[in-house]
Parts: C-alpha cells; sequence; structure tokens
C-alpha cells in the first residue's frame, strides 16, 4: 500500500505538470479558475491518499485483533476491544 501512495503521489505530479502546461497557453481562463483547477486536482490526490490511510489503518486493525484471538484465543473480546474505543488510534505514514 506504501506503493500505492508513492505511485498516486508520482502521478499527481505528472498530472500538475500537463495541466499547468495547458494553462500556461490557455489564455480564456482567469488567474482564479486557473487556480481552481490546480486546488482541484490537488484536492483529489489528497483524498486518494487519505483512503489509501484508512486501508492501512484498517489492514492494522485487522493483524491486532489477529494476534488478539491468537493471544487469548478469545475473537469475541477483541472485537469488543476495538468497538469499545480501545484499540489504537489511526496510524500516518510518510
Amino acid at each position: 500500500m506504501e506503493r500505492e501512495i508513492k505511485n498516486r503521489k508520482q502521478a499527481f505530479g505528472v498530472e500538475i505538470y500537463e495541466l499547468m502546461e495547458a494553462l500556461e497557453t490557455d489564455n480564456t481562463l482567469s488567474v482564479e479558475e486557473k487556480e481552481g483547477s490546480l486546488r482541484m486536482a490537488f484536492d483529489r490526490a489528497r483524498k486518494d491518499v487519505a483512503l489509501i490511510y484508512v486501508k492501512i489503518d484498517h489492514k492494522f486493525e485487522e493483524m491486532r485483533i489477529l494476534e488478539e484471538v491468537q493471544f487469548t484465543g478469545n475473537y469475541e473480546d477483541s472485537i469488543a476491544t476495538e468497538h469499545s474505543g480501545m484499540s489504537r488510534g489511526p496510524r500516518r505514514y510518510h
């Protein structure tokens, strides 16, 4: 999933370059409209990366539950811990 994040960021770089290249020659748009186009591209990339982080957090939580089950042998207690808010908070990887 880290590779997925890297790939998305690289795709964002290519997208921004191509967008800026096109906007540079487009005299029909105002500066604000051009900035808006760049902002939308960034917001899409940021959302995509945030979703990947959610997937990573979910996988870590699944691993925590599996470790807990393996240690205690009790699946129900592991799930109860997850839903009671006692699980670890979200992680961020950069």
